[in-house]
């Protein structure tokens, strides 16, 4: 493992698991209200990742509700690619705002991201786009890598 991966491990774990299956209904984290978990995915230090059916009709509804194109084209392809971009991200960063990790890929000159909570991390809360223009008094950059796009 390398140093970064070291560093990163200190934020999110290793190895941590969600204790929970497919098909299984839990409290979402942040609203209270009974969900499903409809799928479970594993990031790059092997902690498990849980979407909720909750989250993917929220990220759906807001798919359909986006008005920039570029926005629901990477939305679209970072819901699809979540197993990717969980398993290697080229960025992430801590959204100090918010209290989450988001894990980045590149998509068509822009970012695709995938966020979890800092409370309840097992959680993904949405997959969002994100321009170039990181805020480096919000985001501090934890891991990133070259884009080989």
């Amino acid at each position: 493992m390398s140093g970064v991966e070291k560093d990163i491990a200190k934020i999110l774990g290793k190895n941590r698991k969600a204790g929970v299956k497919v098909g299984e209904e839990v409290y979402h984290p942040t609203y209270g209200l009974k969900t499903k978990i409809v799928a479970v995915y594993e990031d790059l230090l092997g902690n498990e990742r849980v979407l909720t059916e909750y989250a993917k009709k929220h990220v759906e509804d807001r798919v359909r509700q986006e008005r920039n194109k570029w926005r629901r084209e990477a939305r679209t392809w970072g819901f699809r690619n979540i197993r990717q971009i969980l398993k290697s991200p080229q960025l992430i960063v801590y959204d100090s705002l918010r209290g989450a990790f988001i894990f980045l890929r590149r998509y068509k000159g822009r970012w695709a991201g995938i966020v979890v909570g800092e409370e309840n991390q097992q959680y993904i809360y949405t997959v969002q786009p994100m321009s170039d223009n990181l805020n480096p008094r919000r985001y501090i950059t934890l891991y990133e890598r070259e884009s080989k796009e």
